[in-house]
């Protein structure tokens, strides 16, 4: 699998909050730094699973991440696999099932406060309508900081 083929999350939350929901999905960690405190129990566990990581500059970090707000981490993972319809009718059949539909939303740091808050009041599904790139952009992930492990982001195609 090359780079190109990973997901990177960048920003402090965001990052210990994907390595601990997919510790085994996890490929490597840079982090600045300033963010090594902060990072102590998450660099602990990586060496615990033999996951790489590496101490960077916040200039290689804003290579890496490609935005000037990483927060001094970049994670690198394999990425979940795209949920389908069939996932969809597999949440709606849970007990209890929340889902949230944006449309017209498309500033990501409107969309990662939407998902954070979804992740804190159980709402378990993000529907956005059709379109190009992720239903969920590096940005709003950070913004979310955290959230959006717990929420199932998928595009639908939504009628006007």
């Amino acid at each position: 699998m090359s780079r190109a083929d990973l997901e990177s999350i960048h920003g402090l939350r965001a990052a210990v909050a994907a390595f601990f929901a997919r510790p085994d999905d996890v490929v490597h960690i840079a982090y600045a730094e300033g963010a090594r405190g902060a990072l102590r129990e998450t660099l602990q566990e990586a060496a615990r699973r033999r996951i790489a990581y590496t101490e960077r500059t916040e200039d290689d970090l804003e290579r890496i991440s490609g935005v000037t707000h990483h927060e001094g981490v970049c994670i690198a993972l394999r990425p979940r696999p795209l949920p389908g319809p069939a996932d969809l009718e597999d949440l709606a059949d849970a007990e209890r099932f929340l889902a949230v539909v944006l449309d017209g939303v498309t500033n990501p740091h409107n969309v990662g406060a939407i998902v954070r808050s979804m992740a804190h009041f159980g709402a378990r599904v993000l529907l956005v309508p059709e379109g190009s790139g992720p239903p969920l952009s590096p940005a709003a992930v950070r913004i979310a900081e955290g959230g959006a492990e717990h929420v199932v982001a998928m595009r639908a195609p939504l009628e006007r």
